[in-house]
């Protein structure tokens, strides 16, 4: 079973804005520029991954560097809303303001930032008040949720077992009526 965990779209959005801008930052104009002098184009897949289209077409002179950047964040915000829905396999956790909140049902981020408090515990960091930073400020990259489940529980069964609370009500939160699922209004908005 493969589970894909969305957040509220402006925080996704922002995040986007964040990583394009860091990897910028870092660097990936120069990248392209000396992949192109090396001779790749387009037509290579060395080019052929989300953003590298833009940044060459920028060095063509084909468009601003501002209006490449912009078609970067937008085109991985696209790319990563249709791949949830184009996969089969993939349960898309769309957990957020509406359905969760009521059932006392932890949203999709609300899941990895506890996660991201079990996996810098179970590297002996208690304590830890800002997961996100500390996960960063570690990996120098935005939290991976493969990659911390990779790291929490690598075999199916742990991490059915790590994962199995988010997902099922405990008898407790059955008696309680919490973290299960209420009636829901469908609207065709």
């Amino acid at each position: 079973m493969v589970v894909g965990l969305t957040m509220e779209r402006s925080a996704l959005y922002e995040r986007i804005d964040a990583r394009i801008d860091a990897q910028m930052a870092a660097g990936w104009l120069d990248e392209v520029r000396g992949l192109r002098e090396l001779g790749y184009g387009l037509e290579h897949a060395a080019l052929s991954g989300l953003g590298y289209g833009e940044l060459m077409r920028h060095l063509d002179g084909e468009m601003a560097l501002d209006e490449a950047v912009q078609r970067i964040k937008y085109t991985y915000a696209q790319s990563l809303s249709f791949s949830m829905q184009a996969n089969p396999r993939i349960y898309a956790l769309l957990l957020g303001s509406g359905v969760s909140r009521p059932a006392e049902i932890p949203t999709g981020w609300e899941i990895v930032v506890d996660l991201l408090g079990k996996l810098a515990a179970s590297m002996g960091e208690e304590g830890v008040t800002d997961v996100e930073e500390w996960y960063f400020e570690k990996y120098q990259e935005f939290p991976d949720y493969s990659k911390m489940l990779d790291a929490l529980a690598r075999k199916p069964g742990e991490r059915q077992q790590l994962l199995r609370p988010y997902f099922e009500p405990s008898d407790e939160q059955r008696r309680e009526g919490v973290n299960s699922p209420k009636n829901v209004r469908l609207t065709s908005e």
